[in-house]
């Protein structure tokens, strides 16, 4: 799939599990405007379904924090995640 001219999908938030030490883990995907088409979790085989922990929203150690798609992307690959398996996103029909 080229890169250029490609643009996200503007209904997809991507949040980043961040724990009380301040590193990143999970990356987590809200489908359909906040989050009203599923909560997705980022794994070795791709997105699956897991509701986001949205107590972690509140800023406590362990929270979430909002990133752009291209940190989001970045971010799979240093866990291993290839382009084609993060693309592979569909949301629940």
């Amino acid at each position: 799939m080229s890169r250029v001219g490609f643009r996200p999908p503007r209904d997809r938030l991507y949040l980043v599990h961040v724990d009380r030490d301040g590193d990143f883990g999970t990356l987590y995907l809200l489908d359909g405007r906040y989050g009203s088409r599923g909560g997705f979790r980022l794994c070795d085989a791709g997105w699956v379904s897991d509701p986001v922990p949205l107590d972690w929203l509140t800023g406590s150690a362990d929270h979430l924090d909002p990133v752009a798609d291209r940190w989001a992307r970045r971010r799979a690959s240093q866990l291993g995640i290839d382009g084609p398996t993060f693309d592979r996103f569909r949301p629940p029909t």
